[in-house]
């Protein structure tokens, strides 16, 4: 029968520090997860009864608790754990200090390996006496040694920042951020795999190779002088390593073109997973030289006509228009397609005002900084994050997707509940206190510096029991909450939903069989499974997350109509992928990186988002009030209220959060320069004060 209870039941989820304040290096991951055996899931996720609600049972020693999901309210909590620790308590390993003398000798034996600076924030790994050992990057290469502790100051105790989620892949609740590890992993490789095809060629999709090297026979006929726009075009397929014949004269204009272009950093300079190989390499400098803006009407006109009088080539040239502005997101800033129209057209056509061959794309980020600060200084204290999420959430800003959006728009969609949780589906099943609501914008942050870091070539740059005598013994029940991924179904969704929408685009683009026969890349190489496979997989991992969390939480599945997809297959998905995440080698992988979002011209620095690496909180899910619930004899008979006794409980586990910052810096760090530099200073605080 129904106990008497009949308030909503609220899920109490209680996140807290955990662990020793150490960051080491994390060990290389293996190109192969270990070799374990895949095991089958054992959550059971909750089920309608005859009248269409979620139910789940709970089961011991042949009783059974039937439990109504549909008016649970779960409760997502996240106090601080406070330091004791004062400026005058020794030093331990782990802390980060700052240098109180004018100069602090680093020492390897007899041997002085730096001097450090007073200010300068180092991170303690081991303490000897009097004696301290750090790191520092000297002239880009780490030097280890020990300084007197009497140089030093208490500056911070900080929690341990990992490289890598492997730590986090034994919880039994999925952490977003190891659902966030997995999509950045695949996006990367997915981005690199169309690069390279859309370089190539593949399917009915012409290359660029072809494209630039029909352009530069013509072009470099023409003898375009220094500062010719018809230099870009030529320099590109330089960059390219694509061969075209020209006189010494032009050699020497594309020469100076390339000059110029690569001692600028900010442009030339692979980023990304765009440092795997050389040839990702040479498609990164390629594309940034045809991101130049073109200048004085003779060279721009010449560059129109090459391609309106080979049609084939104009068409290519659309082609790779359509497809970055659908990768990654509309083009920002004219191309070539209205001049050549307009040359169509009969009418004397004029140079457009901003005009690239390839242009880069807008972004939401781009768009405010431009918006805000676009023709006057950058306030002291400006923070492009946090500006962005007050306008999500004040409405300033609307991530919808239109019919404009490309990948990188619907991706940074799927990251909105982040910043606005009461706006789900999901919200009437849970109440989200102001402290977990910081780690969900933590998540926000780091997760979209991630994504943008995919999209780092052709994102625009700005420069802005008992017993009861001989009967038989009474039963009892001990129930905790079920979380087996964190309850964020909106976000999940919208991830399957840009899967969806990126599959339809490279499906339009190549053709499905093309698809079947590309593979995504990775820093060691190819991956075994087809590109057509992997997205379709992706799709139905991200729907069964979400319609997991769902499930958990007593909700229907919030799957739009006329997806054709299977609830059930989605979910045994996910599980199956949840119960077996040491086999997955994506969330082994280092995702710390520096990627720019702009430059800032009147203090000569680029601002850009880092990720320094993972840290982890204890999560303890409790009902802080029963749900009303109905328990069952042997034989299937109802226990009367008072003739079994009943304890909810709590059911801890690990989440992980990314740790992100925002900084100027006037030298930007690829992905090994910057973990280089994590590696050495460990802390967050020492990691970013060692920034230049």
């Amino acid at each position: 029968m129904l106990a008497t209870k009949s308030s909503l039941a609220i899920v109490s989820v209680c996140l807290l520090f955990r662990g020793e304040v150490i960051a080491e290096p994390a060990p290389a991951p293996p190109d192969k997860p270990a070799n374990r055996p895949i095991v089958e899931s054992t959550v059971r996720l909750p089920v309608p009864d005859g009248n269409g609600k979620l139910t789940r049972e709970v089961q011991n020693g042949g009783y059974r608790l039937k439990l109504d999901l549909s008016e649970q309210i779960v409760r997502l909590d996240s106090p601080r754990e406070e330091s004791w620790r004062t400026p005058k308590e020794r030093i331990r390993r782990g802390d980060t200090v700052v240098i109180s003398d004018e100069r602090a000798p680093l020492q390897a034996g007899a041997a002085t390996v730096a001097q450090l600076a007073k200010s300068q924030i180092v991170t303690i790994s081991d303490v000897r006496g009097d004696w301290l050992a750090t790191s520092v990057l000297v002239r880009g290469q780490p030097k280890s040694g020990w300084l007197k502790s009497s140089s030093v100051k208490f500056h911070a105790e900080e929690l341990p920042v990992s490289a890598t989620l492997a730590q986090f892949s034994g919880a039994r609740t999925v952490s977003a951020a190891l659902l966030a590890q997995k999509a950045k992993q695949f996006d990367d490789g997915l981005y690199a795999a169309v690069d390279v095809a859309a370089q190539q060629g593949a399917g009915r999709f012409a290359g660029k190779s072809a494209l630039l090297s029909r352009l530069a026979k013509v072009l470099a006929e023409q003898q375009p002088a220094r500062g010719d726009a018809r230099l870009i075009v030529l320099a590109a397929a330089r960059l390219g390593e694509l061969q075209f014949a020209s006189s010494p004269a032009v050699d020497r204009a594309v020469s100076a073109t390339l000059e110029s272009f690569q001692k600028d950093p900010l442009r030339s300079k692979p980023l990304g997973f765009y440092t795997w190989n050389t040839t990702l390499q040479r498609i990164f400098r390629q594309d940034r030289m045809l991101q130049t803006r073109l200048e004085g009407e003779a060279g721009i006109r010449a560059i129109a006509e090459a391609l309106r009088s080979d049609s084939e080539a104009g068409t290519s040239y659309e082609e790779h228009l359509k497809l970055i502005s659908r990768m990654t997101n509309s083009l920002r800033g004219g191309d070539l397609r209205s001049y050549i129209a307009m040359l169509d057209g009969g009418s004397p056509p004029s140079p457009p005002e901003s005009v690239s061959f390839l242009p880069p794309s807008r972004s939401h980020e781009a768009d405010l900084v431009m918006r805000l600060y676009g023709n006057q200084a950058i306030p002291a204290g400006f923070d492009l994050m946090q500006e962005l999420i007050a306008r999500i959430r004040s409405g300033g800003i609307d991530l919808s997707p239109n019919e404009d959006s490309g990948w990188y728009d619907y991706q940074t969609w799927a990251l909105e509940p982040l910043v606005t949780p009461d706006k789900t589906p999901e919200a009437i099943h849970l109440k989200f206190e102001e402290t977990y609501r910081k780690q969900l914008v933590e998540l926000f942050k780091g997760v979209l510096a991630l994504t943008r870091e995919t999209h780092v070539k052709q994102a625009e740059f700005p420069y802005p029991a008992s017993e009861a005598g001989e009967r038989e013994p009474r039963p009892s029940f001990y129930v905790t909450p079920e979380l087996a991924v964190e309850p964020l179904a909106t976000v999940y969704l919208r991830r399957s939903l840009a899967y969806h929408f990126i599959r339809g685009v490279l499906e339009e683009t190549f053709g499905v069989e093309a698809l079947k026969k590309m593979h995504r890349l990775t820093a060691a190489g190819e991956v075994e499974p087809n590109l057509f496979d992997e997205l379709l997989d992706l799709e139905s991992l991200f729907r069964g997350a979400s319609l997991t969390a769902n499930r958990q939480l007593g909700l229907p599945p919030n799957t739009p109509a006329g997806t054709g997809t299977d609830p059930d297959a989605d979910a045994a998905r996910f599980l199956k992928w949840s119960a077996n995440l040491g086999h997955d080698a994506d969330l082994g992988q280092d995702a710390r990186m520096m990627v720019p979002v702009f430059f800032d011209q009147q203090r000569g620095k680029t601002k850009v988002w880092v990720v320094l690496g993972w840290t982890g909180r204890q999560v303890c899910a409790s009902f802080a009030w029963p749900p009303s619930v109905q328990a069952f004899n042997k034989d299937g008979s109802p226990l009367e209220a008072g003739k079994f006794d009943l304890y909810f409980g709590s059911d801890c586990t690990h989440l992980a959060y990314p740790v992100m910052a925002e900084v100027y810096v006037t030298e930007l760090l690829d992905r090994e320069q910057f973990r280089r530099h994590c590696d050495t200073y460990k802390t967050q605080f020492a990691i970013l004060a060692n920034l230049k």
